[in-house]
């Protein structure tokens, strides 16, 4: 996954990952969504691909347009080291 550069700061994205129809979006708290064509229509994933590639605002849009609408969330938990 590419690291998510958060130029405004306060994003809780933490990184991405971008294919052809879908876009992956891991949070800070390792929660990772996956956004794809059929779930979430193709001007809102290029609209995430740009976003994530600029670093800004990516959070924002989620927020405001994209609540429900992905495909899958992955609860990932974090390993704990001996």
């Amino acid at each position: 996954m590419k690291q998510y550069k958060n130029l405004n700061g306060d994003s809780l994205v933490d990184a991405y990952d971008i294919d052809v129809d879908y876009v992956l979006i891991k949070f800070k708290d390792n929660t990772r969504y996956l956004y794809n064509v059929h779930h979430t229509g193709e001007n809102n994933i290029e609209i995430l691909k740009s976003l994530a590639k600029e670093g800004k605002g990516l959070y924002h849009f989620i927020l405001e347009n994209l609540k429900k609408k992905h495909a899958k969330k992955f609860n990932v938990k974090k390993r704990v080291k001996d």
